[in-house]
């Protein structure tokens, strides 16, 4: 397993999933090799795990592993909240319109103009694509 350092960190916090799975694809392929398995497993089992739920939010006494019951209830818990208190459009861009989800810096080329004390050179390096 790769060591944690602050290279991983900024990939998997500041990149888009997209550069993030191929940075993880070069650097530490069991990893990305297990997100990839998962992934496939829960398209894969899908009709079953909403059977799963569905019969555990209906009947939650049919939950008789304690770890996986206990597990359940919190998502449950998280799931309510979301449900009853909904983000708002400040608190989570994502309900924002103009939301791009693969560019971090999305509005940076239109500022460019606005300040006259940056050099073009020194932008180039910033906003190198």
């Amino acid at each position: 397993m790769a060591s944690f350092n602050m290279d991983n960190l900024t990939m998997e916090c500041f990149a888009s999933k997209k550069t993030y799975n191929k940075y993880l694809a070069k650097k530490d392929p069991t990893t990305f090799q297990k997100n990839e398995t998962f992934q496939n497993e829960l398209i894969q089992h899908h009709d079953a795990l909403m059977e799963l739920l569905s019969e555990c939010i209906h009947n939650p006494s049919t939950i008789t592993n304690l770890k996986m019951r206990d597990t359940f209830h919190q998502l449950m818990i998280e799931c309510i909240d979301v449900l009853t208190h909904p983000p708002t459009t400040e608190e989570n861009p994502i309900h924002k319109k103009e939301y791009e989800p693969d560019v971090l810096f999305s509005h940076c080329e239109e500022d460019l103009g606005k300040n006259p004390t940056i050099e073009y050179w020194k932008m180039q390096t910033v906003f190198k694509s």
